[in-house]
């Protein structure tokens, strides 16, 4: 205690010789319940000021979550139709006899409708005003000439037709092809913006955070000063001065250390900051505001979460990883076997011969769960559930099979069922698009090669190929994968 004593005793002359320098002359008595009103403000203006941020950050996020990606998604898949109808009209002219094609072309043409329709139903992005009207028009005009192309044929006026669709209508097609393009591209580029905004808002709060944390510790040096000064010659007073400084000065690092923390990831920051509000707060006329938050977080969340997942699916790889596959396998199994199951699906998983390959098994195991999720996810509607996943050597590689009885994949989508976004006629079915994406980056990031066979209504078999890094003898395996 001397020493502690001995330190406030230095601190109090130096803070004296400073307020002399600086010719303050307020009164102690005046200048304590200064120092506290300031101390509770800077709290107040830190609490306040947190909120406002968080508040602007889950908007942003929302906008991205639920209106921007949407949009992107939605006019991609407007494009696609677009594209699909040119060249499905064009074969439908020159060969009016195929009905199968006049049926592709009105469910096209009903896809391109919907399509249009939800992404105009969307909230409009900031200067979307014009590129929404213009897809708008462009859409609508491509719809009607389609269909009075199709009239001209039914009609049998094929040279009609014929001049509709190439003067008309292809020239329709291309310009709503354009606006379409050119409002992704403006939406990807909000998006972006958006993104940068959260991320300066991030770091303007930490920053703001930390200085008003240091303000705070200022105030309360200062108060210990006045206090010091006040008691001066009552040591049980300086005693309980110290304690209670103590113990504000943690409280300030905690609450420092907790807003720095929160800051550092925005969306953990909502979440976060919801739930000790709603923990606090006893008035249930306001629950269903921190639901729509939450539901708003986990939409947000699941979308960044799969675009970080395939972004860091191509990163660097280490040579030296090796997983082995039959005990990977045998937990796959373990792990899915119950859901699988009760789901009245028939689950087959096979080890074949004990192998390690050439990753890790983090990635192994990543690849796998996202082509057998895959298959779980659209086999649900099929009359007959069976999932088989087997191994077998290939040369120098591993090839792994997944084959399922699902829907199967519609030739149209085939060639691009691994890109980004690129989902099959199942919309409805929960998903963003980017599982089989992910699969495909890990896979080729480690020298390995992934594909798919498929034929509408016959399910279809996702495998992919992994180099193979040493091969074990089976008592080890068996030893390894029983305990």
């Amino acid at each position: 205690m001397k020493f502690a004593v001995g330190s406030a005793s230095n601190l109090a002359e130096g803070m004296d010789a400073m307020l002399k320098n600086f010719k303050i002359k307020s009164s102690y008595k005046i200048a304590l319940p200064l120092a506290f009103a300031i101390n509770i403000m800077s709290f107040v203006f830190t609490i306040f000021y947190t909120q406002n941020r968080l508040q602007r950050l889950d908007e942003t996020a929302v906008a991205i979550s639920e209106v921007a990606a949407p949009s992107i998604i939605f006019l991609a898949q407007a494009r696609t139709t677009v594209s699909t109808l040119r060249s499905e009209m064009t074969a439908f002219v020159l060969h009016p006899q195929a009905k199968s094609i006049e049926v592709d072309i009105k469910k096209q043409i009903n896809e391109l409708k919907q399509e249009s329709e939800s992404y105009l139903a969307l909230q409009l992005l900031p200067d979307e005003l014009g590129l929404w009207t213009k897809v708008q028009q462009e859409v609508n005009n491509v719809i009607k000439i389609a269909e009075i192309v199709l009239a001209a044929v039914e009609a049998g006026n094929l040279i009609n037709a014929k001049n509709i669709l190439k003067e008309e209508l292809i020239p329709e097609i291309d310009k709503a092809g354009e606006a379409i393009t050119n409002t992704i591209e403006h939406d990807a580029k909000v998006s972006a913006i958006l993104a940068l905004e959260i991320e300066t808002i991030r770091k303007e709060t930490g920053a703001l955070s930390i200085i008003l944390g240091l303000f705070s510790v200022l105030i309360s040096v200062i108060v210990a000063f006045i206090l010091l000064r006040i008691l001066n010659g009552n040591q049980k007073l300086v005693e309980n001065y110290n304690r209670l400084l103590t113990e504000k000065v943690n409280e300030l690092d905690l609450f420092a250390g907790r807003i720095a923390h929160d800051i550092k990831n925005p969306l953990s920051s909502i979440g976060m900051a919801a739930q000790l509000i709603e923990e606090s707060n006893k008035d249930n006329s306001i629950r269903p505001y921190f639901d729509i938050v939450r539901r708003s977080l986990t939409r947000a969340t699941t979308l960044s979460d799969d675009l970080l997942a395939y972004a860091k699916a191509a990163g660097v790889t280490n040579r030296t990883d090796s997983a082995d596959v039959r005990f990977l396998l045998h937990d796959l199994e373990s792990s899915y076997i119950l859901s699988t199951k009760q789901a009245g699906i028939e689950l087959l998983i096979v080890n074949g011969q004990p192998v390690f390959v050439a990753t890790s098994a983090g990635v192994l195991t990543s690849v796998l769960e996202n082509l057998l999720r895959n298959a779980i996810k659209f086999i649900v509607e099929s009359p007959v559930k069976k999932i088989h996943v087997r191994n077998k050597i290939r040369g120098e590689m591993l090839r792994f099979e997944i084959e399922d009885t699902g829907p199967g994949i519609p030739f149209e989508i085939r060639a691009r069922i691994f890109e980004p976004f690129v989902r099959g006629e199942n919309s409805h079915i929960e998903g963003t698009g980017l599982g089989l994406a992910t699969a495909k980056r890990l896979v080729e990031a480690h020298g390995g090669r992934i594909g798919v066979k498929s034929s509408e209504s016959s399910g279809s078999i996702f495998w992919f190929e992994l180099p193979i890094k040493s091969k074990r003898r089976n008592s080890e395996a068996h030893r390894d994968v029983n305990g």
